[in-house]
């Protein structure tokens, strides 16, 4: 099994599983995941810990200090920035496939950028590419940023000029072609300054307020869905070293996935599960259920007794049929699934299809230290039980990884922690 993430600060909104997924056209040995992290740091330890065999790069990650010890191909030492890591032998590559994405975005609407001026709004990892994008090209570029000394530092990186965002409705009279890569609700272009002719490439998925900016000016808008699909591409060989299926792809970035209504937490046992769900069904005032704690109050029995009458393989039974008739309530639900719940073929399709999977991770050591050992029969015959916690964990981990949308790592973190990460991700999807 191979596994693949995107990090970021957010990142549960980012559309790259599922344009991965359509490129794995069916694999079943490929898993790929968001992984939420505080830091780049935070992140690289959970890629090593994980064994994960690549990992795309987002907002704020992508300065290439946060990457040391990873080789860096020539645009990463240019541009001090990378977005693409993957394992080579024993250690890692660190590229900028962005560069890839600006061109393709545009060109891809038959748009040749030799010659053209190109104005570059944002001086951050995105914009340090795409100003490098267009200047290779042969494209006449202008950097523009709020800290006008941070867009001076990218123009002499690429070789073009800056200015500062009071000075943007000049450069545009006469620009051909915009690229925008500031955040999502951040406007600092006027109606006005559009003229009919101009493309403007966005950062943004959607929700960008350029697009109806750019419609009602007769401007050419293309959003980030493109960027993504042709940096994608490049990626998605580097991870798997074959082509990607490009319509796949092409047809995973135009369709909008219906959003879930519940929320459910997965995990390996000791994670934090039971704690967390009841602090998120408050955060977001919605009712929650822990799959284990209904089990035993329909059966009248623990869930230890239980599996001891009946055996692993009818708790399983009972457990799925508990997690189906939750996922189908009309009433949106945090939901906490047992560890193994995810062992289930229908229970992780059922799961993607009607939730948004959080799988909370930790090391098996650590999840075994939070938890009374005698207590978890499939634990408890063995002398070592870590040893056999790491076992089974790896008999599951492959299941966690291709139903999760979002990994989230308690290894360091409390209960309170967690639920405000969770919190923060969802709020801006649900």
């Amino acid at each position: 099994m191979f596994y693949f993430a995107v990090t970021g600060s957010p990142i549960l909104h980012s559309k790259s599983p599922e344009v991965f997924y359509a490129a794995f056209a069916g694999r079943s040995d490929l898993a790929y995941f968001r992984m939420a992290a505080a830091s780049a740091g935070e992140a690289m330890r959970l890629f090593r810990e994980l064994g994960l065999s690549g990992m795309n790069i987002t907002a704020p990650f992508k300065a290439v200090e946060n990457w040391g010890d990873a080789s860096q191909t020539e645009t990463v030492r240019i541009l001090q920035a990378g977005n693409t890591l993957w394992r080579q032998g024993e250690g890692c590559v660190l590229a900028n496939t962005d560069v890839d994405g600006v061109g393709g975005a545009i060109e891809a609407q038959g748009m040749d950028i030799a010659g053209e001026k190109c104005l570059v709004i944002g001086a951050g990892g995105a914009g340090r590419a795409a100003a490098y994008a267009l200047r290779v090209k042969g494209g006449a570029v202008v950097i523009a940023n709020r800290t006008l000394e941070k867009a001076k530092g990218v123009a002499e990186i690429v070789g073009c000029r800056y200015c500062g965002l009071e000075e943007l409705s000049g450069e545009m009279s006469d620009a051909k072609i915009i690229v925008n890569t500031l955040y999502a609700g951040i406007e600092v272009i006027k109606e006005e300054w559009l003229q009919e002719g101009q493309v403007v490439l966005d950062a943004v998925y959607q929700g960008s307020y350029l697009k109806n900016l750019s419609f009602k000016r007769g401007v050419t808008y293309i959003d980030g869905r493109s960027w993504l699909l042709y940096q994608g591409i490049p990626a998605y060989r580097r991870f798997v070293g074959t082509d990607p299926d490009i319509d796949g792809m092409k047809k995973a970035l135009e369709s909008n996935r219906k959003k879930p209504l519940h929320i459910s937490l997965v995990g390996f046992m000791g994670v934090g599960k039971t704690t967390i769900a009841p602090l998120i069904s408050g955060r977001l005032n919605l009712p929650y259920v822990d799959v284990d704690q209904e089990i035993e109050r329909r059966s009248g029995l623990t869930i230890p007794s239980l599996i001891k009458r009946y055996g692993e393989i009818r708790f399983r039974e009972i457990e799925s049929e508990v997690l189906i008739e939750l996922l189908k309530r009309e009433e949106a639900t945090v939901i906490s699934c047992g560890g193994g719940a995810v062992s289930c073929p229908e229970n992780r399709l059922r799961l993607r299809e009607l939730s948004w999977v959080i799988w909370l991770y930790a090391r098996p050591e650590i999840c075994v230290g939070r938890i009374e050992v005698p207590t978890r029969p499939l634990l408890a015959r063995y002398a070592d039980p870590v040893r056999a916690a790491g076992e089974l964990f790896e008999s599951r981990k492959s299941d966690y990884a291709q139903v999760a949308d979002l990994l989230i790592s308690t290894n360091d973190r409390n209960v309170e922690e967690v639920s405000e990460i969770i919190y923060g991700e969802i709020s801006k999807v649900y």
